[in-house]
């Protein structure tokens, strides 16, 4: 399963969707609607921050099989935001999500603390832009590919270099 604080305990995918949608649906929905007339135009449009959910694109069969997740899981938010035409600028870079887990939160405790669970809910998403470049940035080198010290936040960040073209 997958606890975390007073939130239900979830067991299954369905379970991990369903209180996905039930607590940022509506919100992602706004959004989107927002952002698709920018995206249709083909200019650039970039969506950034913390989404307080996990990625479809590394709750994947392949990283259960690897134990790095308890159930594959096509998380909604991520998974609408991508079918806009955006790209997430990590997953970009680093296809790989069993070898390059990308973890943003939690910083607080080791990534292999059995009491804790370690997830990348932060992102660079973007359309209309060639994707050069994503890095982690942190609190230290261990889990981090950019240093900043202190690191003042429960999260890590996601920076990402972009070529835009001329239109």
């Amino acid at each position: 399963g997958i606890p975390y604080g007073n939130a239900p305990f979830i067991r299954t995918a369905k379970e991990a969707r369903e209180w996905a949608r039930k607590a940022r649906g509506s919100q992602v929905d706004n959004l989107l609607s927002e952002l698709k007339p920018a995206i249709a135009q083909g200019g650039p449009v970039f969506l950034t921050g913390d989404l307080n959910e996990p990625s479809f694109q590394d709750w994947t069969d392949r990283a259960r099989k690897a134990n790095l997740v308890p159930v594959s899981v096509k998380y909604p938010a991520t998974s609408m935001v991508v079918d806009t035409g955006m790209v997430d600028s990590y997953r970009r870079i680093y296809p790989d999500e069993v070898e390059f887990r990308g973890y943003t939160w939690t910083n607080r405790t080791s990534p292999t603390d059995p009491k804790d669970f370690h997830d990348r809910i932060d992102y660079v998403f973007a359309c209309g832009t060639i994707v050069t470049g994503s890095k982690v940035v942190g609190e230290n080198q261990k889990n981090a590919d950019i240093v900043v010290a202190p690191w003042p936040s429960d999260h890590r960040a996601v920076v990402s270099e972009f070529i835009l073209s001329e239109k």
